[in-house]
């Protein structure tokens, strides 16, 4: 329905595993785009995400905006104990660590500040990195 809008989103992001700390950001960017990333290491910095890489698998979510060539963004999680409660009748909300939460939720808030700030944008992702349409 929204396909005729894609050329105007700046990028997509993912924070999809619990409620753990972020740890790096991953992304698949424009050829050439990278000058806004020294940008967004700093906003991201001061939680404690001292990695930005190009990511093969940046969320299965937002894989068909990655495939028209939306720029495609994941907030990393330690997800060391990501599967000792998810989907199961113990996923309860007293599993939760406030601190991790909020520190993600943060990192999501200072990420899309960031990427909406920036002069300039993050191009459109090349065909050979949007990955198989599965959907």
């Amino acid at each position: 329905a929204h396909e005729a809008e894609l050329g105007s989103y700046v990028g997509a992001v993912e924070l999809d595993v619990g409620g753990g700390r972020v740890v790096s950001l991953a992304h698949v960017i424009g050829n050439g785009a990278e000058k806004g990333l020294p940008t967004l290491a700093s906003a991201l910095s001061p939680l404690g995400i001292g990695v930005l890489h190009a990511g093969e698998h940046v969320g299965s979510d937002i894989g068909p905006l990655r495939f028209a060539g939306v720029p495609a963004f994941n907030l990393d999680q330690d997800a060391s104990s990501y599967f000792d409660h998810h989907h199961s009748a113990d996923d309860t909300y007293d599993k939760i660590d406030p601190r991790s939460l909020g520190q993600a939720s943060t990192a999501a808030a200072i990420l899309a500040y960031a990427v909406a700030d920036l002069d300039g944008d993050f191009g459109r992702v090349p065909e050979d990195k949007r990955g198989k349409k599965w959907w």
